[in-house]
């Protein structure tokens, strides 16, 4: 395709005004529909001699429940989306997970532009079927949205965008806006200033501008002037300068092949000598390399012939647009059929007696003339009461449908206890539809807060959330290879029931009747959720019922909770450096939190084996914290925890010196007299038994002593006596035999 002058890129556009009149056209019926726009003009009604001429509501209350069970599907829960790192390390991937998803989400639930976006989209999705958003900058995660009257795509275009070249969007700009843009501090190369000037030179001096669109061109921004204004079609509009900004795919081989911007100027901007100029030509430089980086569109397509394409999309709006319509008109005509069987009939004589019957006044008593008689009721038509009752049983139940927490079927107004089938039955039916086109949005978003998170991780980007997120994430320990999309794996956050209340509320129920089935981690997740719906407040539910979900039970923290009564019991246990060290220290710390509460609650007063076991408790997470901070990129969470245990086990400072006091104290009580005098009695008799006993003893030792002495002197007699015998026969032994020489 040739995009090449500016007279291509306005033929290319203006291509198709005519069609997009027609189409137009059909979204504006189905927008003063749901806006309560009574169903026939002035003049139709008047053809059709009907004086209630009155929009219901119906389909705005439809609307809404489709328009509250989006938004509750997207915005109510605590996250728009969970991310999930499959290359990260084992014992680091919950943390870095859970910590990424949290800091990556904070920004969006933070930003006004964005849950309005949000709500805009989904709003546009079920009046219309479409509802997109654009990233006009190369960096900046916030997107804005694009109503479908100023989106501009060709005829066959698929919903899936895969044959999109080329697309255009009408952007609306008031000077301030435009000046900024082109002359700011934030400006970007490429504009056309000599021509920007001119334009704003034109606008400068008007403060409000009447519209320059008509009914022909633009009935859909028309019948919105027309409900701002309350039915008057000038007022205090900023001036508005509408461009187009169309993209094209650059489809050459080359270095610089993606998606390029031209600005052109709108039919209708004054200023320009000149219509067919471009404001703004990026040249060679493209605005984004894939499609996904500059569009994304959300459909509702409830379209049954494939290939689905975007200008065949049919919205939940267009489907009810026929059926309400005709209900609107057949309400008009019952409302005002009840009420002229109300009025009274007179006949008269003469035609002069019509001007009698006109004065009469039918209140407690009156007089009537001659000539003028009251037409019996067996003669005149008969209001049918039970015509009557189902118009006015009608129009209870539109009430009750405004203000049900569902959608129910019109009946005749016969009102009839269902049960609990039936009831789940007509929930099923009326919500099947939108249940359907609320799973293929959750899909569709995925690529959406996949972009976002792509430009949250862009380096070098000028964007402060971004900026912050990735300064986050590194001064948390994620490595920098992480700070990439194509690590991710990005889920939405989908709530129980899909943001119906009936729905919702139904599953809860079904889960708290189960919960007592599910592991002890699933069981808080449901009680957590319980909460949250009961409540109708996230909030409530965090503080209430704690819950991370996104954490998995590890070895660390397994291994931690074994070894912690260990621990308690005075002996020591080896940290195992393969497990997740931060998991470790925190499972000590909240297990030993929980025991120094409890012996608080309890008077503070600890035994010697508890404060034995608290110390071994400490001594093993400071080992772990030595470990931890060989890691640089680990100090502030080191500091964090050295606080956190300075704090914590200060307590059992307090548990010792307690129990010292109580040692001594039990070393020198202080008791009553009378008792201490009963002890003292007792402690005399004790001693004088005691003195007994060892007078005792001595006597029996000295009995002792002196057997042993006399044993002994009895035994020293005996042997110095067998000396003496032995001693008289060495005397009396005769002399020894000298032995004779040995023979030579």
């Amino acid at each position: 395709m040739n995009f090449t002058s500016p007279e291509k890129c306005l033929q290319t556009i203006q291509a198709g005004d005519d069609i997009e009149n027609i189409r137009s056209q059909n979204r504006s019926k189905v927008n003063d529909l749901l806006n309560c726009v009574p169903p026939c003009s002035e003049d139709v009604a008047t053809k059709m001699n009907l004086r209630v001429n009155v929009n219901w509501g119906e389909a705005a209350v439809l609307a809404w429940h489709g328009r509250r069970q989006y938004n509750n599907a997207f915005l109510k829960p605590s996250r728009f989306f969970k991310i999930a790192l499959p290359e990260a390390p084992a014992e680091k991937k919950g943390d870095w997970e859970r910590f990424m998803t949290k800091k990556a989400n904070r920004p969006l639930k933070r930003s006004k532009q964005f849950i309005g976006l949000i709500q805009a989209k989904h709003a546009g999705v079920v009046a219309h079927g479409i509802g997109a958003q654009i990233w006009e900058k190369k960096d900046g995660w916030l997107p804005k949205f694009v109503a479908v009257e100023n989106l501009r795509v060709p005829t066959d275009t698929r919903t899936d965008l895969s044959n999109l070249s080329w697309f255009a969007i009408r952007v609306p700009y008031t000077p301030g806006e435009l000046a900024d843009k082109v002359f700011g501090e934030h400006k970007q190369k490429g504009w056309n200033k000599p021509a920007i000037r001119k334009i704003l030179d034109e606008s400068k001096d008007r403060n409000y501008e009447d519209p320059q669109y008509n009914w022909a061109d633009q009935p859909e921004k028309m019948a919105e002037l027309y409900k701002q204004n309350g039915h008057f079609y000038s007022g205090d509009a900023v001036p508005a300068i509408n461009l187009w900004h169309l993209y094209f795919e650059d489809q050459t081989d080359g270095e610089n092949k993606g998606w390029r911007l031209r600005v052109l100027p709108d039919q209708e901007v004054k200023g320009l000598a000149e219509k067919t100029v471009f404001l703004f030509d990026d040249g060679d430089t493209s605005v984004a390399d894939e499609l996904s980086e500059i569009l994304h569109i959300q459909f509702g397509d409830l379209s049954a012939k494939p290939p689905f394409l975007y200008h065949s999309v049919r919205s939940l709006g267009f489907l009810l647009m026929e059926p309400c319509f005709f209900t609107n008109l057949m309400r008009c005509r019952l409302v005002q059929h009840v009420f002229e069987n109300f009025n009274i009939l007179f006949r008269t004589s003469d035609p002069a007696g019509r001007a009698r019957a006109q004065k009469i006044e039918l209140f407690d008593r009156s007089f009537i003339p001659d000539g003028v008689g009251i037409v019996p009721q067996s003669e005149r038509h008969q209001i049918d009461p039970n015509l009557l009752n189902a118009a006015m049983a009608q129009l209870r139940q539109l009430m009750q449908e405004a203000s049900s927490s569902y959608t129910q079927e019109t009946d005749s107004g016969q009102r009839k206890e269902q049960t609990a089938y039936e009831t789940a039955v007509k929930m099923n039916m009326v919500n099947a539809m939108l249940s359907g086109l609320l799973f293929h949005a959750f899909v569709q978003e995925t690529f959406a807060y996949r972009e976002i998170g792509r430009r949250l991780c862009i380096a070098k980007t000028k964007d402060k959330d971004a900026i912050r997120f990735q300064k986050e994430c590194l001064e948390y320990g994620i490595p920098p290879e992480f700070m990439d999309v194509d690590q991710w794996d990005i889920e939405p956050e989908v709530p129980i029931g899909a943001g119906n209340p009936v729905v919702e509320q139904a599953q809860i129920k079904e889960l708290m009747q189960a919960r007592p089935l599910f592991n002890p981690v699933a069981q808080q997740e449901i009680l957590h959720n319980f909460t949250s719906i009961v409540t109708d407040d996230p909030k409530t539910a965090e503080r209430l019922v704690p819950l991370d979900t996104g954490r998995e039970i590890s070895d660390a923290f397994t291994y931690a909770q074994l070894s912690f009564p260990v621990l308690m019991m005075g002996q020591p246990v080896s940290p195992r450096p393969e497990l997740n060290v931060t998991e470790q220290i925190e499972v000590y710390i909240g297990m030993s939190a929980g025991i120094i509460t409890r012996i608080l609650k309890n008077g503070g007063n600890a035994v010697e084996h508890e404060i034995v076991g608290l110390r071994m408790v400490e001594a093993q997470i400071k080992q772990l914290l030595g470990r931890l901070a060989q890691d640089p990129s680990a100090r502030q969470k080191v500091k964090q925890y050295e606080d956190q245990i300075t704090k914590l086990f200060n307590e059992v400072k307090g548990f010792e010196q307690r129990l010292q006091e109580k040692m001594k104290a039990e070393e020198n009580p202080q008791m009553d007299p009378k008792v201490q005098a009963k002890i003292a009695e007792m402690m005399a008799v004790a001693e004088t038994k005691n003195q007994i006993d060892v007078m005792k003893a001595g006597r029996e030792q000295e009995r002792d002593d002196l057997e042993f002495s006399l044993e002994q002197g009895r035994r020293d007699a005996e042997v110095a006596a067998e000396i003496e015998r032995e001693n008289l026969k060495a005397q009396n032994a005769p002399p020894p035999k000298t032995p004779s020489p040995a023979k030579k």
